[in-house]
């Protein structure tokens, strides 16, 4: 296994599948996309995002909104990272209010489920690849 550059950005990946979200970071890590924190839950998130910076998230979204509290919460400043890093949303399905949200929220990616391991690959290379915001669905 390739050592973590320490230069890379790091990202927090939320995704309550543990093989899924064991998967997207391994291969992330082994292809220096980024340095990659895991975390089971939207709850368990908070407790990172609060005593860490980060250069980028990805979070599944959840029928319950605790993820959509969460993205509010980091645009409105509550955590140590930067209230504009990139953000890709994970979701089982999307309609044009999600969309409108998640613009109102500057969310880089919408990446819709099921989708292959490469497709959130792309998405987090492409967080620290351009700088510009527009939210993009993927399917």
């Amino acid at each position: 296994m390739t050592a973590p550059d320490p230069d890379s950005p790091t990202l927090l990946l939320i995704e309550p599948d543990s093989l899924f979200r064991s998967t997207v970071a391994s291969v992330a890590r082994q292809l220096q996309l980024a340095q990659v924190r895991e975390s089971t839950s939207v709850e368990a998130s908070e407790r990172l995002l609060d005593g860490q910076r980060f250069e980028a998230l990805v979070v599944a979204w959840d029928a319950e909104g605790h993820a959509l509290r969460l993205v509010r919460d980091l645009r409105g400043s509550r955590f140590r990272s930067a209230c504009n890093i990139p953000v890709v949303v994970m979701a089982s399905q999307c309609d044009g209010d999600m969309v409108a949200q998640m613009k109102e929220l500057e969310v880089r990616r919408i990446v819709l489920k099921p989708f292959k391991v490469k497709t959130i690959l792309e998405a987090i290379s492409g967080l620290f690849a351009t700088p510009e915001v527009a939210t993009e669905v993927h399917a």
